[in-house]
């Protein structure tokens, strides 16, 4: 059974009324780890970049609105950098959603 078929038994359930302490703490815990890994990721993520904007006199993004335009060439620092920093936005965004629902905003 998959996460998600997992997750969604567990909807139907709590749906129907089940509720318990032990389940809700763990749920806690799982969330917290999760929003921890997120921050560790995405602090890697802006170490490489950061080494990216400093070789080439840049910010990210105004790398990426360039390179996305075609304005900058088609080289392997500029493509690594390029999918960086699109991993960096993913993971910001996943964990902003993550803090916002969990009320740790």
């Amino acid at each position: 059974m998959s996460t998600l078929e997992k997750l969604q038994r567990l909807e139907a359930l709590c749906a129907l009324g089940y509720t318990a302490p032990l389940l809700d703490k763990a749920l806690d815990k799982l969330i917290a780890y999760q929003i921890s890994n997120q921050h560790s990721e995405i602090e890697v993520i802006r170490q490489d970049l950061g080494a990216f904007q400093e070789k080439y006199a840049l910010d990210s993004q105004t790398f990426f609105e360039k390179y996305q335009s075609g304005q900058m060439a088609d080289d392997a620092d500029f493509m690594e950098w390029n999918a960086l920093y699109k991993m960096y936005k993913r993971l910001q965004q996943r964990l902003n959603e993550e803090e916002r629902d969990n009320g740790t905003d």
